[in-house]
């Protein structure tokens, strides 16, 4: 709205590229061939970050490898790792790296692995699935059933057994292929040909096809941001349970296959479905839209090495686009494991990743033009920070590159002594303006806000603070010293005017692996907004569109829980880069000026700030001044809400008196969230 951002395989295409050719096979022989393309593996089924941003690739015979931001490594059963074939990979609190593989359960902990098999415990050493609760232990998925780790021994969790009317299994029924945990505690098991089973840690509650599950063969398990479950099935779709009903999704309603692998949830809130046999799909509540061979999915070009230049492609698989792994990085890229390697979305394009990369999205090779001061302020980035010693009443943050091109969004979350939980936003941006490194912060307690310049040298940060609480003004200063990669002591301190800062508090901060399911903030209250950004509540949990310049822009509004903010994001859809992120934006009051405030990023790094105004006849009007490079920028914003239910919104330039009109579009809802028409 404000400025518009592996060896059988490879020897059977050699030979194909022969016939096609027309050339003897002695031309093979030639002494300067052109080096075949190889893939990180021909089957790609895991796909793991790490908190230090490392990427973990489990395969399907070639063990797991890693690339760690400069070079990629196999580790497989001649360096110690216990199988070929890995099926799942987790890291817990203490940074070590825990594999499901066709040998057991593998971990890795400084440069050493440790393996795990059925003298320790395992039902059996075909591990399908693994997971880390939010206690700390780990699970396996085995041939035979549930195991978890109790020390260093493996202690078999039976599961119910349930009779169907139609018995199937591509195994076993007592195969788990999936497990998580949801934000309320209760673990899920998805199983070979007997449904899905809750624990609530007293009960098993077992759902099949009787109940209304699409299938009772279950691969994926899902809890989507309203805490929904989505399970995929093998054959039957995917459903979508409440804690009531199901609805399930299948080629009928426009899914792309039945065979359901891998269930994922992007940023923007969109559903994605891996299938086998017809490459993945991306469900944004509304409408599914396929990707696959057209997209450049499991499609590999070679050049052909009988040297006459011409280059061919070849597919793995039944159509080529069996995908049974998805991941979005820690920068919201989408990265896929195929029966033909490893594949990157860049846009609405796949980017096949091999050996030789290229490994950074073509988003993320400007790195270089990202200020100093930010990229260092990025170390952030990865785990989760908690701090220590936990007392039950204690903090944790996690730091994800964005919005926009050169910013970090932190939630802070925490328990107070009343034991209720509590929330803050805060985003940490590179001003182009100022050339400084700033801060927002906005918490519901006593509406505060917290305007920040942020300083940096080494290991040693500074953050100096104007903090608002109900009207009144503090001068902050936080001091961060940090402790190698993963600790740092945070120092709390207030003016005392000329005589300098008077200490308030400290604390220790530890990175540690992300929980397996997000906190919940089951408050009352914490879903709807305060009564100060009322009049924005009737944008939320909608999707909007709007036509400009023969693209479509989505806008997507919605509430943070108890953090008293209302956040916006607004994509471009069409053209080559089909999905454009255009701008992010956060509105709050600001209890210090006692007005509503915007703060915007776009994606070209600009930042826009100022007041919004709501007028009476409901509609806003924001006055903001924007920062796309050193000069300064003012625009007007209006956003009408007409009677047929549509926004109109309209954005002029301002210099002195006089305002020039850019745009004037409608905007209409097409949606509510992933819950639409449910």
């Amino acid at each position: 709205m404000l400025g518009t951002p592996r060896l059988l395989g490879v020897l059977t295409a050699v030979l194909i590229a022969v016939g096609v050719c027309g050339r003897a096979s002695a031309q093979l022989l030639d002494p300067d061939p052109p080096e075949p393309v190889v893939q990180v593996s021909d089957y790609v089924r895991e796909i793991f970050q790490d908190r230090e941003g490392s990427y973990w690739f489990g395969t399907n015979g070639d063990g797991v490898s890693r690339h760690d931001g400069t070079s990629l490594s196999y580790f497989n059963v001649g360096q110690g790792f216990g199988g070929s074939a890995v099926r799942g990979i987790v890291q817990d609190e203490a940074g070590a790296m825990w594999f499901g593989t066709d040998g057991g359960v593998s971990r890795y902990e400084n440069g050493a692995f440790t393996n795990y098999g059925v003298k320790d415990g395992l039902s059996a050493v075909d591990v399908w699935s693994i997971m880390l609760d939010r206690g700390g232990t780990i699970w396996a998925g085995t041939q035979q059933g549930v195991c978890r780790l109790e020390g260093e021994t493996f202690v078999a969790f039976p599961l119910p057994r349930i009779e169907v009317e139609k018995p199937e299994s591509r195994f076993s029924p007592k195969v788990v292929f999936a497990m998580i945990e949801d934000r309320a505690g209760n673990l899920w098991f998805g199983t070979d040909g007997e449904g899905v089973h809750r624990y609530d840690g007293k009960a098993f509650t077992s759902y099949t096809t009787k109940d209304g599950l699409a299938g009772n063969m279950v691969r994926a398990l899902c809890e989507d941001r309203h805490g929904q479950i989505w399970i995929g099935t093998d054959g039957g779709g995917v459903s979508c349970f409440d804690g009531t009903t199901f609805r399930t999704f299948t080629a009928e309603d426009g899914l792309n296959n039945d065979r359901v692998y891998e269930i994922i949830q992007d940023r923007a809130g969109n559903m994605w479905f891996s299938t086998l046999g017809a490459g993945a799909c991306r469900y944004d509540g509304t409408e599914f839209k396929a990707f696959g061979v057209d997209q450049g999915l499991s499609i590999n070009e070679l050049a052909c090495p009988c040297g006459s230049g011409s280059r061919f492609k070849y597919c793995h698989g039944p159509n080529g686009v069996h995908v049974q792994e998805m991941l979005e990085d820690k920068d919201g890229v989408l990265w896929f494991g195929c029966s033909g390697g490893l594949f990157r979305l860049e846009g609405e394009r796949f980017v096949n990743v091999t050996r030789d990369g290229p490994w950074a999205a073509a988003a993320l090779r400007m790195e270089g033009a990202i200020p100093e001061p930010m990229r260092r302020v990025g170390r952030l980035v990865g785990g989760e920070w908690k701090m220590v010693p936990d007392t039950g009443i204690g903090m944790s943050t996690r730091w994800d590159w964005g919005p926009g091109r050169y910013s970090l969004r932190g939630m802070i979350d925490g328990v107070g002594g009343d034991r209720q939980p509590w929330r803050a936003l805060s985003v940490v941006y590179w001003h182009p303006g100022s050339k400084q490194v700033r801060s927002l912060a906005v918490s519901q307690y006593r509406e505060g806000v917290a305007e920040s310049v942020v300083t940096s040298e080494g290991d040693r940060w500074e953050m100096v603070s104007d903090m608002y609480q109900a009207g009144d003004r503090r001068d902050l200063k936080s001091r961060w010293t940090f402790d190698g990669a993963d600790r740092f002591h945070d120092e709390l301190m207030e003016s005392t005017g000329p005589e300098g800062y008077f200490p308030l508090a400290s604390w220790d901060w530890e990175r540690r692996a992300l929980p397996a399911t997000p906190r919940a903030f089951e408050v009352e209250g914490a879903a709807r907004p305060s009564e100060r950004l009322s009049a924005l509540a009737p944008l939320l949990d909608h999707t909007w569109t709007a036509e400009n310049s023969g693209r479509e822009l989505r806008s997507n509004i919605t509430w943070v829980p108890l953090s008293n903010v209302v956040c916006l994001r607004v994509d471009a859809i069409g053209g080559e880069d089909a999905r454009t992120l255009l701008l992010d934006a956060y509105v709050y009051f600001h209890t210090g000026r006692r007005a509503i405030r915007c703060l915007a990023f776009t994606e070209t790094g600009g930042v826009y700030e100022g007041d919004v105004t709501v007028k009476e006849d409901g509609a806003l009007e924001l006055e903001l001044t924007g920062h796309e490079n050193a000069g300064a920028e003012a625009r007007d914003v209006r956003l009408d809400f007409e009677k047929d239910g549509t926004v109109r919104g309209r954005v002029w330039s301002v210099e002195g008196d006089e305002r020039a009109l850019m745009l004037d579009l409608i905007h209409k809802p097409c949606g509510v969230g992933i819950e639409s028409g449910r």
